[in-house]
């Protein structure tokens, strides 16, 4: 068999591409749509879009500004893609839903061509397929298809209660004072300030979450979640990717299927659970709960660490450090399938130990610790 070099194989790739891609679409065209409401006229406000941008802020009044964008061969099939594409608004019961009706009973496939073009997430030859409506439908990043897409901004008053669906696309909120739903299947989604309960999960895509008072819970399917800054619990998700939460007074929990958990300034009890990737934290205090499980992973966890009343960690491959800068109270079990265990505490007693075990009541002993790993040695000391 011959041998087929890289640049045959750059050149077949790149026909394969352009055979796909369909016809160029020359003219673009947008058509603005907006509604202003009075900032007490509602108290929750729902949105859905296929596929597009979608902005929320804080602001005086209720603020829907759509831009309808559509693409053609010529000005005219531009102009007339975009016209298929339209806000409905229903009232009712203080509630005020926007669902952006796409001709999804008409076409099955659609094109959306981000701003700045086809880097990211959502990069050339993207597809997300979802059900949008009652009908199954694909959107794609290029190639053929029907060229529409709903951008949205959105300005909410003080104490509205926001929940945003939106396919394919991201989702960013800035300074809304209210709880807030932000989902999407393809897309990234922010939040910065203000405060307020926070739920955001995206399929595929990274979840940011910066200096909000209020519980958050954030997952992904695909992508990194990093929350800083938050005054409230702290849940993070994630199927594969990485966790980073930094400046957080409130307890919080992670969990990775493959990535590791990175925790900072911590304040409160933490639970982290990792199938493949290390834990690591740092600046901890008032920890009274410390559970941290990895398949495969190592565990180090620093800062003072007095409060503990309950200590539970296990790695299946991994060891673990603890430093801490205060007085441990509790009852410590250490025990390391594979790698030594040197404990270097104070005011222990009821000493047991070998070269893989350890026992021993530590300070009050009023509290519980048990730490066990498959394969990896056990530190502990207090600085």
């Amino acid at each position: 068999m011959g041998i087929i070099n890289s640049k045959a194989i750059a050149r077949l790739l790149a026909l394969a591409l352009l055979l796909g891609a369909g016809p160029a679409l020359a003219a673009r065209h947008v058509e603005t749509v907006e509604h202003r409401f009075a900032a007490n006229e509602f108290r929750e406000l729902e949105l859905l879009n296929l596929a597009g941008e979608v902005r929320v802020t804080a602001g005086k009044e209720l603020l829907i500004r759509a831009s309808i964008h559509g693409q053609g061969d010529d000005d005219a099939k531009a102009r007339a893609n975009a016209a298929l594409v339209k806000p409905e608004l229903k009232r009712g019961g203080g509630k005020l839903e926007v669902i952006t009706q796409f001709p999804v009973q008409d076409y099955d496939e659609f094109v959306y061509v981000r701003k700045g073009g086809g880097s990211g997430w959502f990069g050339f030859g993207s597809r997300t397929v979802t059900n949008y409506l009652g009908e199954r439908v694909s959107v794609r990043a290029s190639g053929r298809g029907l060229a529409v897409h709903a951008d949205y901004e959105i300005t909410v008053p003080a104490g509205m209660t926001v929940k945003i669906v939106n396919r394919v696309g991201d989702v960013v909120a800035e300074n809304a004072e209210g709880d807030l739903t932000l989902d999407t299947a393809s897309g990234d989604v922010g939040v910065r300030g203000g405060k307020g309960d926070v739920h955001a999960d995206t399929g595929s895509g990274a979840v940011t979450v910066r200096d909000r008072t209020g519980n958050v819970s954030a997952d992904t399917g695909s992508g990194s979640v990093s929350v800083s800054g938050v005054r409230g619990k702290v849940v993070a998700d994630t199927g594969s990717g990485s966790v980073t939460l930094r400046d957080i007074v409130g307890d919080v929990e992670a969990d990775t299927g493959s990535g590791s958990v990175t925790l900072e300034k911590i304040t409160g009890s933490i639970e982290a659970d990792t199938g493949s990737g290390s834990v690591q934290g740092k600046e901890l205090s008032a920890v009274r709960r410390l559970h941290v499980d990895t398949g495969s992973g190592s565990v180090r966890m620093e800062g003072d660490l007095g409060a503990l009343e309950d200590l539970d960690i296990d790695t299946g491959s991994g060891g673990v450090t603890l430093l801490t800068t205060a007085a441990l109270n509790m009852r410590l079990k250490a025990s390391a399938g594979s790698g030594g265990v040197r404990i270097d505490l104070p005011e222990m007693k009821d000493v047991r130990s070998s070269r893989n075990e350890f026992e021993a009541t530590v300070g009050n002993g009023k509290g519980r610790g048990v730490i066990d790993t498959g394969s990896g040695g056990i530190r502990i000391s207090q600085q």
